[in-house]
């Protein structure tokens, strides 16, 4: 009987970086997984949005998750051939002149300019967007494909077998 280090039940988006990491700190990993169709891991969006809520407020620890993150699934990527990262801005729809004018404000804080655009570049999405009062955009952003990560993670772990 083989011994390992780590048994990891459930292979959604914590499972999959969980057996990453230790996977690179060389431990051995067994996860289980009973890869549902309809697992919240298959519908997860994957959003990186540093910027969340009516308040517009910096999500927790986001000068230094983000860019952990983006470094994690890039290396990721390069381990397992795939695509699965893409750094994105968003656009954010303000619907009345308190919106705008509490982004305004927002964007001129310490802190926050690095995150948000106080104008929006909309670009080729203007035939593509929804009338709205205005707009804001949001720097350093990203969309991970969750499910994608998961399906290439666990054809790794049989491929291991």
């Amino acid at each position: 009987m083989q011994s390992i280090d780590y048994l990891i039940v459930g292979q959604g988006v914590a499972g999959t970086l969980m057996a990453h990491f230790l996977l690179e700190a060389q431990q051995s990993v067994v996860v289980i997984d009973n890869a549902h169709p309809h697992g919240a891991t298959k519908a997860a969006a994957g959003i990186i949005n540093p910027i969340t809520g009516r308040r517009y407020v910096k999500s927790w620890r986001v000068e230094e998750l983000i860019p952990f993150a983006a470094s994690t699934y890039q290396q990721i990527e390069q381990k397992l051939g795939i695509q699965i990262f893409y750094p994105y801005a968003i656009l954010r729809a303000l619907f009345n002149e308190r919106e705008e004018n509490d982004w305004w404000r927002r964007s001129t804080e310490l802190g926050y300019e690095k995150y948000i655009l106080e104008q929006a570049h909309l670009g080729n999405y203007q035939q593509h967007t929804l009338p709205a009062f205005g707009y804001g955009e949001l720097r350093h952003a990203a969309q991970v494909q969750i499910g994608k990560l998961a399906n290439a993670y666990r054809n790794f772990f049989w491929s291991k077998i």
